[in-house]
């Protein structure tokens, strides 16, 4: 036979020694079986022991693990892991360049796709518009600038490059979240990781 001496709801020593008589009224000794240990909860006359994880609910006697809790959380983790590894391969690629420019991208590639098709084919007809790449220029040549729209288009569209491999990333990350979205098991989640 032991006693257990508990604290709020949890045993938080045991000893093999009655503690009648041996320590002050306010310290509270239950009487236990040998198999209770430091850290078991006390609730109701019963003890149990700790949960093997956050997930597990005390049910008749023993732990009983919501399945579908632990995978919803390992699912978010997984997801979080994923989410940082993109930043992370992402942002050499784009570092040089502030957030709201990099959303602007998109139409100044089709604008420079565009014009650049335009001039490659003899310049016929009126040049396609290209309003977001003349605002740009505007601001690049100031007052005294020399560089034409020409010359702006190929800086774009060498920079397009670094969009498109900042996109392929994109498409992985997409493809690595789906595959924890549609895992079944925490062991399948935790198989989907971003690899170099």
């Amino acid at each position: 036979m032991n006693w257990a001496r508990i604290d709020g709801d949890r045993v938080a020593e045991i000893t093999d020694i009655d503690p009648e008589g041996r320590f002050h009224s306010s310290i509270k000794w239950i009487e236990c079986s040998t198999e209770v240990r430091p850290g078991w909860s006390y609730d109701a006359g019963r003890f149990s022991p700790p949960a093997p994880s956050q997930w597990h609910e005390w049910v008749g006697g023993e732990w009983v693990e919501d399945e579908s809790a632990a995978l919803d959380d390992a699912k978010a983790l997984q997801t979080r892991k994923i989410n940082d590894a993109y930043t992370a391969a992402a942002a050499p690629l784009i570092r040089d360049y502030p957030e709201l420019e990099t959303k602007t991208w998109p139409q100044q590639d089709a604008e420079a796709s565009t014009y650049l098709s335009w001039h490659d084919d003899g310049e016929q007809d009126d040049p396609p518009a290209t309003p977001v790449l003349d605002r740009i220029l505007a601001g690049r040549n100031g007052d005294d600038g020399t560089e034409t729209l020409y010359e702006l288009c190929l800086a774009v569209r060498a920079n397009a490059e670094l969009f498109t491999q900042a996109q392929e990333l994109t498409g992985r990350r997409q493809r690595l979240v789906r595959q924890i979205r549609q895992a079944e098991t925490v062991e399948e989640v935790e198989a989907v990781v971003w690899s170099e």
